[in-house]
């Protein structure tokens, strides 16, 4: 039947990239496993096969956006201790936690022994580590972090991306907070090659809008996708150290892909810059010939039109809908969304893996 815009996804690189990325040919050249690598070639091979028939059957006067919401790499090799260097830096209160088996933390403090270093040692000892009282030793913690009385502490929000909140009273003093962890975060380097690792720290509540904003970190800190942050206290050798194991499924990258073919968008021989997530939205609905929401996130991508088209047709935007409550704006607070289009929406994300 007629249709307006169609949306189709393919979960399967997503698949391999996690849990295949050895035998993928750039990456692995000499794979232990030819059979497993020339299988995952043919999967692009007929991936790239049916978008071309999609391609083809949309017509030439179809507009069509390619991309992916993330891209893929290895398993970081190290990791960075970011609530042991909050809390050598003063900002992080720890409070003792029972367990079953004492924490080795104080005794391999006392001895100058980082986690890191005792777990070296251990791995070639036969038969040691597979006793369950050991290694109930080397994984519980005789400390944690104590939220309430901490002036900072760390939050997970992606394998080389943590966020800091702050416990500090007035506005004055929070962003002098602030200043300081950005100034300090950029220092942490590895001691191994010298190389600084945050790549990036700046303000949640710059980057983030919207009734949620509040609950945005103070902080967020990006590193290089050879580290990782981990949030657990204890005695370290370095803030920076090596991973024990890197083995496991690769992990997402912030990087990904965006391509554009149909009417108004001309052939380029430069990428595309500065093209996120969110732009793909507001750039669809103006492709469609609609408004976009005016609290929609995201910018519509006028760089990839020609000049004609955008002079026909000019960027349009619209009051809100109200699909989410907005306490500043009573009109649209109510939620619009039926019970039956949440559960399938719903439905949609568990099977794309974004929820459980």
């Amino acid at each position: 039947r007629p249709w307006d815009f169609f949306m189709v996804v393919f979960t399967g690189p997503d698949r391999l990239g996690h849990y295949f990325w050895n035998y993928h040919a750039p990456v692995n050249p000499e794979s232990d496993n030819p059979e497993l690598t020339d299988g995952v070639r043919r999967y692009y091979i007929r991936l790239d096969e049916i978008v071309g028939e999609l391609v083809e059957r949309a017509g030439r006067d179809t507009n069509i956006l390619v991309m992916s919401d993330h891209g893929m790499g290895p398993v970081p090799p190290k990791q960075i201790h970011i609530a042991t260097w909050l809390q050598q830096q003063g900002w992080l209160t720890a409070r003792a936690r029972r367990a079953a088996v004492p924490g080795p933390d104080i005794i391999l403090a006392r001895l100058r022994i980082g986690r890191d270093r005792l777990g070296r040692v251990m791995k070639w000892v036969p038969g040691l580590l597979k006793s369950r009282v050991v290694r109930r030793t080397i994984n519980d913690r005789a400390l944690a972090v104590d939220e309430q009385r901490s002036m900072a502490y760390s939050v997970p929000i992606f394998f080389n991306m943590t966020g800091i909140r702050l416990n500090v009273k007035g506005e004055a003093a929070r962003q002098a907070a602030v200043q300081n962890l950005e100034r300090n975060l950029s220092r942490i380097s590895d001691p191994d090659t010298g190389k600084q690792v945050i790549t990036e720290a700046f303000p949640g509540r710059e980057y983030y809008s919207g009734v949620a904003a509040e609950r945005v970190p103070d902080l967020i800190a990006i590193a290089d996708p050879q580290y990782c942050f981990k949030h657990a206290l204890g005695f370290y050798s370095s803030i920076v150290t090596g991973r024990q194991d890197v083995r496991g499924p690769a992990k997402h990258r912030m990087e990904g892909i965006f391509m554009a073919r149909g009417k108004g968008i001309p052939a380029r021989t430069e990428p595309v810059r500065s093209v996120h997530l969110e732009d793909i939205a507001p750039t669809a609905l103006h492709l469609m010939g609609l408004p976009v929401p005016s609290d929609m996130d995201g910018r519509i991508l006028t760089e990839i039109f020609s000049t004609q088209f955008n002079r026909s047709r000019p960027v349009a935007y619209e009051e809100p809908r109200g699909f989410w409550p907005n306490p500043a704006r009573p009109e649209f607070s109510s939620n619009a969304m039926s019970a039956e289009d949440e559960a399938i929406i719903e439905n949609q994300l568990r099977s794309l893996g974004y929820l459980e």
